[in-house]
């Protein structure tokens, strides 16, 4: 997207490794619009000062890609804007998303053609299996704390809403913004990085298999930028291609039922915010 001479705003955590990555794209690519802005998605307040700052410093926006995300062996909990103990994968994996999704939609509204891109999970499916869809019983993860489990659930959560927010904006009659979300597929992306030695020793073993940080951003950079898929929305997609998600994602009713836990965890209104 550099290449092709896109302004570019990396929304990063860790500023001395952000600005790293920041200085490698602008001289592989001859692109100086490559603008880092700092945002700690697991911190509300962090999201919230972020979302401002860009609404205030550009006047549209024609992509978002949502691609941050974490993993946890053991639970953890964040305070949210209320001080309310929230757990950690379900903020930074999708309350922060829902967040970016509703108070960046100000600006994607000015684009003729924008695109948001949730970047998921195959997890998501497990979740969907043994618990019949999001966790509502145990949204937190109190009662019972598994990894993969409860990280599917917070993605889960993330392309329900992603999927519920596509529905809003057709009702509303706002076809020039599509919502859509994939599984980049098994990446060494540092996500495994909090793992314990038995489980980072697993994550070893399936090296061969994995695929590299460029290849596994193909699907990423073909849902956000192919023409073949403008107007597409409310998909999910898997090495490039659209593929089922889990059944359980497509639940209305449910996901209208996230999308209230939402509001209620982020104190954030999208009646307010964006009328819908």
């Amino acid at each position: 997207m550099a290449k092709n001479g896109a302004t570019i705003i990396m929304a990063c955590r860790t500023k001395k490794s952000a600005e790293k990555v920041q200085l490698e794209i602008i001289n592989e690519s001859g692109n100086r619009n490559i603008h880092l802005e700092l945002v700690d998605l697991s911190d509300q307040q962090s999201v919230n000062t972020f979302t401002d700052t860009i609404n205030k410093k550009y006047d549209r926006l024609d992509i978002l890609i949502n691609n941050a995300g974490v993993m946890l062996p053991s639970r953890k909990e964040v305070k949210n804007i209320d001080g309310v103990s929230v757990e950690m994968m379900l903020q930074v994996n999708f309350l922060a998303v829902f967040v970016l999704n509703l108070k960046l939609l100000p600006l994607l509204r000015r684009s003729k053609s924008a695109r948001i891109v949730n970047v998921g999970s195959s997890t998501h499916r497990i979740s969907a299996k043994l618990c019949g869809g999001f966790n509502f019983s145990d949204p937190m993860s109190k009662q019972h704390y598994e990894m993969f489990t409860s990280y599917g659930n917070s993605k889960l959560a993330n392309h329900m809403c992603a999927l519920e927010l596509s529905r809003r904006l057709r009702e509303n009659g706002e076809t020039n913004i599509t919502v859509n979300s994939l599984n980049p597929g098994t990446i060494p992306s540092g996500i495994t990085r909090h793992l314990g030695l038995f489980l980072a020793y697993g994550h070893l073993l399936i090296q061969p298999i994995n695929k590299t940080v460029v290849s596994g951003a193909y699907t990423t950079i073909t849902v956000a930028t192919s023409p073949k898929l403008e107007g597409i929305t409310g998909k999910w997609f898997e090495h490039g291609v659209e593929v089922p998600c889990a059944s359980a994602a497509n639940n209305i009713e449910d996901a209208k039922t996230v999308w209230a836990l939402a509001e209620e965890l982020t104190g954030i209104s999208s009646k307010t915010i964006i009328g819908i």
